[in-house]
């Protein structure tokens, strides 16, 4: 070739560079085609030509082109280097590492081909050839931020979390700008459960990338981790409003809404996660465990046996179907599955606090106290943390420990750091009472509708409400329909109705005759709908006595049964209790005092001015005499007699409530009076119940 041709190809070629720098591919390719034409075995020349057409998508032209380029001058590290580079494109990492290594022969301080090398072991999940790979290259050039990014993430892969963190630290002090190094830096910090400072990287991201779904559905995550419901709430359903069908985040906003207490809304969400996603077995797990909670035992067990025949190894599946057993009773079944998941290294939260349960509820609490107390020096998640402590004290509790099972429930309580406020309830309170007047009810619409003969059990959370529904659920014309929000749901809607320009407590003295006749028809088809031929259906949720006002309008043929129990040992047992966080006043004595005092003065005021049967059941009387007391509510249900109802602890049934284990239980005694085992610690709530208001 010409000195002149040379130059002119050299000219050409510089040329398409500089139209490349400036993103015109087209004419960089047309203009190094030239230059091809000119001088067809420069090396240089068919390197560009072939990145160029590799920018074009032509990836087979390109590898021809390229692999030219390095058979003519095998001496140059950088042609075998985009020879494995296009070949990693099209996920051929054995050929691509190859021609790496082709590279690093040619010359071994080439740290291109190190890092590049890195990617392809990476890419082939060869996690400890990537990690040394990079290491390489940043012996050659500590200041290759790249590197240290996709190390970090190497590290991450093999677990060693703090390393990978410090490797995205690296990267961003020589490129703080570097999006990804921010992003896997946030998602280590999760995974190291530092959820406040998670919190804090995901938001900054936001910043810069505010149409993230996936960012706000790992900031949710970081906001559940804190316990922070709320927050997690808003940010998966941001994450859902930015992508639709985005499954992760539909599962976990229906794990997060049930943890706040909400019932069909999870379930929806799940089911909506997996018609995007039916094969995603973690899902399918967590819809599981919802289901469980809830009470609907047969479906999560089937849930947990999809996951099990698809994936034998996954624990989660294993724990649930062992909770399942657990809830029903079968404890040496759920010890039996529970066993073999018991190892040396780190135990999971759930595995741990099931394990424990059963142990307690075998007659052997004091096998679980070890593993809990090794649980609870680990890090963990707020979530975690609080239902660790709570398990340690019902088994120290189950021991006759009673100063440390206080303790481990104090912590528990303490860690959840929920605000309730109580002025604000006593406002509620008083709204309430002004609103539905003694003389008001006389002049009020009640329903038009048909009304089958409905039956509400109210009280103070842990006052024995279960027992009674499982009592009457145990008649054959018994039907117990578990905890229900319809009455809730019913003052949400009818506020709604108004826009929120009344409270809703003065929304029902508004609503027309139509709206009170539909509240009740949408009522009953949801709370009857499995009651078959029952003649009295239970809804028993115990702050359902917050809408007995409302109650007298939609189901003015309804009964109440209100259960009462010693102040004392009420409130214990709420602390006790690892309730959701729609519950934030069992968290502190003294507020369960206050809110106690509210309770008794609301009843107070039912039991003056409701126009509905209500019968007082004393906890203490029905344990001194239950088949005075049983016969008492049979008697007031409008059911004749029948014997199974002394045997209820025998009905299979699902309970959906802290007293699931208790129902199955003959009633006993040991609940009477349990505060006088913790009565030192209780000067709090006794100062409480007494304060006057």
């Amino acid at each position: 070739m010409s000195a002149v041709n040379a130059l002119s190809s050299q000219a050409l070629s510089k040329k398409a560079l500089d139209q490349y720098s400036h993103g015109r591919i087209p004419a960089a390719l047309a203009t190094a085609n030239q230059a091809l034409s000119i001088d067809p075995d420069n090396p240089e020349i068919l390197h560009i030509v072939g990145l160029l057409t590799r920018e074009t998508g032509d990836e087979t032209e390109a590898l021809r082109l390229l692999t030219r380029s390095a058979q003519i001058a095998p001496e140059l590290p950088h042609l075998h280097d985009a020879v494995g580079v296009t070949y990693a494109k099209r996920k051929q990492f054995d050929e691509a590492i190859a021609h790496f290594r082709r590279a690093i022969v040619a010359d071994s301080t080439y740290s291109s081909a190190h890092y590049n090398m890195g990617n392809a072991h990476l890419g082939k999940r060869e996690f400890t050839l990537a990690a040394d790979a990079f290491l390489e290259t940043l012996r050659l050039d500590k200041k290759a931020w790249e590197a240290w990014g996709n190390l970090g993430i190497t590290l991450r892969c093999l677990g060693h979390l703090e390393d990978a963190l410090e490797c995205f630290d690296n990267a961003l002090k020589i490129n703080p700008d570097d999006f990804g190094a921010r992003f896997n830096q946030a998602q280590v910090l999760l995974k190291l459960n530092r959820f406040e400072e998670a919190v804090d990287a995901y938001r900054s991201l936001l910043i810069d990338a505010p149409n993230r779904a996936d960012i706000y559905n790992d900031l949710g995550s970081a906001f559940m981790g804190l316990g922070d419901m709320d927050e997690a709430i808003q940010s998966f359903k941001k994450a859902t409003e930015i992508k639709p069908d985005f499954s992760s985040a539909l599962a976990n906003l229906g794990t997060a809404m049930s943890y706040q207490g909400y019932i069909q809304g999870p379930i929806q969400h799940f089911i909506k996660a997996l018609e995007h996603d039916p094969q995603n077995l973690s899902i399918h797990c967590k819809l599981g465990h919802v289901l469980m909670d809830f009470g609907h035992l047969s479906e999560a067990e089937k849930c947990f046996e999809l996951v099990h025949r698809n994936d034998p190894t996954r624990e989660d599946a294993l724990i649930g179907l062992a909770a399942c057993s657990e809830k029903q009773g079968d404890y040496q079944t759920a010890l039996t599955l529970i066993q073999p998941m018991l190892t040396d290294q780190r135990t999971s939260t759930n595995l741990g606090v099931l394990f424990a349960r059963a142990q307690r509820r075998a007659k052997s609490p004091e096998k679980g106290i070890p593993l809990l107390r090794t649980m609870i020096t680990q890090e963990r998640s707020i979530p975690e943390s609080v239902l660790l402590n709570y398990t340690l004290g019902d088994n120290l509790d189950a021991m006759g420990e009673y100063e440390a099972a206080f303790n481990a429930f104090k912590m528990a309580n303490d860690l959840r750091d929920e605000v309730y406020d109580g002025p604000e309830h006593s406002k509620e309170v008083d709204q309430i009472i002004s609103a539905f007047p003694a003389e008001s009810f006389g002049k009020r619409k009640k329903s038009t509708a048909p009304t089958g003969q409905q039956l509400l059990i109210v009280g103070f959370p842990r006052s024995g409400t279960s027992l009674v529904e499982q009592i009457i659920a145990s008649h054959p014309k018994g039907h117990g329909s578990g905890e229900r929000e319809e009455l809730r749901l019913l003052t949400v809607s009818l506020a709604q109705h108004f826009k929120h320009t009344h409270h809703w407590a003065q929304c029902f003295d508004k609503a027309s005759q139509e709206r009170i006749d539909l509240s009740t028809e949408w009522y009953q088809e949801r709370v009857n709908r499995e009651a078959g031929d029952a003649l009295q259906i239970v809804d028993k949720m115990p702050a359902n006595y917050m809408y007995l006002g409302a109650a007298a309008q939609i189901l003015p043929q309804a009964r109440i049964i209100h259960c009462v129990r010693s102040p004392l040992d009420t409130c214990l047992s709420c602390y006790f209790k690892n309730f959701r966080s729609s519950y934030a006043f069992a968290n502190k004595l003294n507020w369960l005092g206050h809110r106690y005092r509210e309770y008794k003065r609301l009843m107070a005021h039912w039991s003056r001015a409701l126009p509905l049967p209500i019968l007082e059941v004393d906890y203490q009387e029905m344990v001194s005499d239950p088949e005075r007391m049983i016969r008492r509510i049979i008697s007031f249900t409008g059911l004749e007699w029948d014997d199974n109802v002394m045997q209820f602890h025998n009905t299979k049934r699902v309970v959906n409530t802290a007293s699931y284990d208790q129902v199955r239980k003959p009633i006993y005694s040991t609940s009477v009076n349990r505060s006088d085992s913790y009565r030192p610690m209780l000067q709090p709530l006794v100062d409480a119940l007494e304060e006057p208001r």
